[in-house]
Protein backbone atom coordinates (compact mmCIF):
# COMPACT_ATOMS: atom_id res chain seq x y z
CA UNK A 1 0.00 0.00 0.00
CA UNK A 2 0.90 3.29 -0.63
CA UNK A 3 -0.13 6.86 0.25
CA UNK A 4 0.46 10.91 -0.53
CA UNK A 5 0.82 12.55 2.83
CA UNK A 6 -0.83 15.73 3.85
CA UNK A 7 -1.03 18.68 5.74
CA UNK A 8 1.35 21.97 5.65
CA UNK A 9 4.41 20.40 5.34
CA UNK A 10 3.87 17.28 3.47
CA UNK A 11 6.02 17.20 0.19
CA UNK A 12 6.28 13.17 0.18
CA UNK A 13 4.07 9.82 -0.06
CA UNK A 14 5.26 7.06 2.32
CA UNK A 15 4.40 3.32 2.17
CA UNK A 16 1.65 1.44 4.45
CA UNK A 17 2.47 -2.17 4.46
CA UNK A 18 1.81 -5.34 3.06
CA UNK A 19 0.03 -8.42 3.91
CA UNK A 20 -0.15 -12.15 3.10
CA UNK A 21 -3.21 -13.71 1.79
CA UNK A 22 -4.24 -16.59 3.78
CA UNK A 23 -7.01 -18.30 5.20
CA UNK A 24 -5.57 -18.51 8.96
CA UNK A 25 -4.20 -14.78 8.63
CA UNK A 26 -5.24 -11.83 10.86
CA UNK A 27 -4.08 -9.23 8.12
CA UNK A 28 -2.82 -6.60 10.74
CA UNK A 29 -2.40 -3.06 9.23
CA UNK A 30 -1.47 -0.04 11.21
CA UNK A 31 -1.36 3.90 9.15
CA UNK A 32 -1.20 7.35 10.59
CA UNK A 33 -3.22 10.21 9.00
CA UNK A 34 -2.83 13.92 9.96
CA UNK A 35 -0.89 16.91 10.53
CA UNK A 36 2.34 15.95 12.34
CA UNK A 37 3.07 19.55 13.67
CA UNK A 38 2.63 21.35 17.19
CA UNK A 39 -1.18 21.79 17.91
CA UNK A 40 -1.70 19.11 14.97
CA UNK A 41 -3.87 16.12 15.55
CA UNK A 42 -2.80 12.63 14.29
CA UNK A 43 -4.99 9.91 13.42
CA UNK A 44 -3.68 6.43 14.32
CA UNK A 45 -5.96 3.40 12.26
CA UNK A 46 -5.48 -0.51 13.05
CA UNK A 47 -7.14 -3.08 10.71
CA UNK A 48 -7.46 -6.56 10.54
CA UNK A 49 -9.38 -9.51 9.70
CA UNK A 50 -13.11 -8.96 11.71
CA UNK A 51 -13.02 -10.78 14.63
CA UNK A 52 -8.81 -10.74 15.54
CA UNK A 53 -7.44 -9.20 18.56
CA UNK A 54 -4.93 -6.39 17.53
CA UNK A 55 -3.18 -3.54 18.63
CA UNK A 56 -1.01 -0.78 17.53
CA UNK A 57 2.00 -0.19 19.24
CA UNK A 58 4.19 2.96 19.08
CA UNK A 59 7.84 3.40 20.24
CA UNK A 60 10.82 5.71 19.68
CA UNK A 61 13.05 3.07 18.78
CA UNK A 62 12.50 1.34 15.53
CA UNK A 63 13.69 -2.32 16.38
CA UNK A 64 13.40 -5.05 15.61
CA UNK A 65 12.16 -7.08 18.81
CA UNK A 66 12.31 -10.75 19.09
CA UNK A 67 10.33 -11.62 21.80
CA UNK A 68 8.65 -15.98 22.26
CA UNK A 69 10.81 -17.02 19.16
CA UNK A 70 9.00 -14.11 16.80
CA UNK A 71 10.58 -11.01 15.13
CA UNK A 72 7.83 -7.90 15.84
CA UNK A 73 9.36 -4.89 13.47
CA UNK A 74 9.16 -2.34 16.07
CA UNK A 75 11.65 -1.61 19.30
CA UNK A 76 11.16 -1.36 22.89
CA UNK A 77 9.77 -0.13 25.44
CA UNK A 78 6.90 0.45 23.71
CA UNK A 79 3.20 1.85 23.87
CA UNK A 80 0.19 0.68 22.89
CA UNK A 81 -2.06 3.21 21.99
CA UNK A 82 -4.75 0.76 20.27
CA UNK A 83 -6.48 -2.17 20.89
CA UNK A 84 -9.74 -4.57 20.33
CA UNK A 85 -11.42 -6.57 18.45
CA UNK A 86 -11.60 -5.62 14.76
CA UNK A 87 -15.35 -5.19 13.71
CA UNK A 88 -17.17 -6.04 10.24
CA UNK A 89 -16.38 -3.75 7.63
CA UNK A 90 -14.36 -1.05 9.29
CA UNK A 91 -10.86 -0.29 10.89
CA UNK A 92 -10.31 1.29 13.83
CA UNK A 93 -8.96 4.16 14.89
CA UNK A 94 -7.89 7.01 17.61
CA UNK A 95 -7.09 10.84 17.17
CA UNK A 96 -4.38 11.97 19.52
CA UNK A 97 -3.64 15.81 19.47
CA UNK A 98 -0.07 17.09 19.49
CA UNK A 99 0.68 19.43 22.23
CA UNK A 100 1.15 22.98 20.82
CA UNK A 101 4.18 23.58 22.87
CA UNK A 102 6.22 20.82 21.16
CA UNK A 103 9.48 22.50 20.21
CA UNK A 104 11.48 19.33 19.66
CA UNK A 105 11.50 17.02 16.49
CA UNK A 106 10.50 13.44 17.03
CA UNK A 107 10.06 10.22 14.88
CA UNK A 108 7.70 7.34 16.11
CA UNK A 109 8.03 3.78 14.81
CA UNK A 110 4.57 1.71 14.57
CA UNK A 111 2.91 -1.63 14.10
CA UNK A 112 -0.24 -3.61 14.11
CA UNK A 113 0.23 -6.89 16.18
CA UNK A 114 -2.84 -9.51 15.72
CA UNK A 115 -3.84 -13.11 16.34
CA UNK A 116 -6.73 -14.48 14.21
CA UNK A 117 -10.06 -14.90 14.96
CA UNK A 118 -9.19 -19.02 15.44
CA UNK A 119 -6.22 -18.06 17.83
CA UNK A 120 -3.94 -19.82 16.00
CA UNK A 121 -1.50 -17.34 14.83
CA UNK A 122 0.28 -14.54 15.62
CA UNK A 123 0.91 -11.38 13.51
CA UNK A 124 2.75 -8.18 12.53
CA UNK A 125 2.44 -5.44 10.14
CA UNK A 126 5.09 -3.44 8.49
CA UNK A 127 6.58 -0.88 10.43
CA UNK A 128 5.07 2.35 9.38
CA UNK A 129 6.93 5.72 10.72
CA UNK A 130 5.82 9.11 11.22
CA UNK A 131 7.80 12.25 12.12
CA UNK A 132 6.37 15.06 14.06
CA UNK A 133 7.81 18.41 14.49
CA UNK A 134 7.96 21.09 16.56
Amino acid sequence: FKFQAGGPNANRGGYVGSFDNSSQSSLPGAWVLGDPTAGGTLTFVLSAVPGSAACLVISLDPGPTTAGGMVFPIGTPFVTILSGIIPQNTPIDTVRQIPVSMTTTLTLFGAAIAVDPMMTKIESSDQFQVTIGG
